[in-house]
């Protein structure tokens, strides 16, 4: 491909992220290059961050951009408002644990009538572990106790009807 701009190393193509100035030969656009230089990143060390670059190549894009200022700071503002956008749909992390922990808690309700106590923990165990969460450190399980109480003869009353046909009692 030609280069379409006098600059070389740097190209725009309408095929190529609608015509963004971008690095010969690659889809990265010299924005991505600014946006480096800016946050402090020396333009020997750019090449290292974006391996198919060459030094020539961003110092191309760097010249482009002190002469185009304008243009390739519409094209990082641009990038910048997607970002945001993006960014306000994105969960924060205290969301992201209140679902866990949400979810772990209905999944206890749900057990709640279960009459197998050992059942009944291994899948709030694995619900526990779905979530990420440490069952008995994060979430305030009632006792297993009070869910099950012991008979006189320290076992729980299980009504054989609600067995499968397959478990004989």
């Amino acid at each position: 491909m030609e280069p379409s701009t006098p600059y070389r190393h740097i190209v725009t193509d309408a095929n190529i992220l609608s015509g963004e100035p971008t690095i010969e030969g690659t889809q990265i656009p010299v924005r991505t290059i600014v946006a480096a230089w800016h946050t402090g990143v020396s333009p020997e060390n750019i090449p290292a961050r974006f391996p198919p670059l060459t030094l020539a190549q961003v110092f191309a894009a760097l010249s482009y951009y002190c002469d185009n200022r304008a243009e390739i700071d519409e094209y990082i503002d641009r990038d910048r408002t997607a970002d945001e956008a993006n960014d306000d749909n994105i969960n924060t992390l205290s969301d992201v644990e209140q679902g866990k922990t949400n979810f772990v808690e209905r999944v206890d309700d749900a057990l709640s009538d279960e009459t197998d106590k050992e059942r009944a923990d291994r899948l709030r165990d694995r619900a526990a572990m779905a979530a990420g969460v440490d069952r008995e450190e994060s979430i305030d399980f009632p006792a297993t106790e009070d869910l099950f109480p012991a008979t006189e003869n320290n076992t729980t009353d299980l009504d054989s009807s609600s067995l499968p046909s397959s478990i004989s009692t």
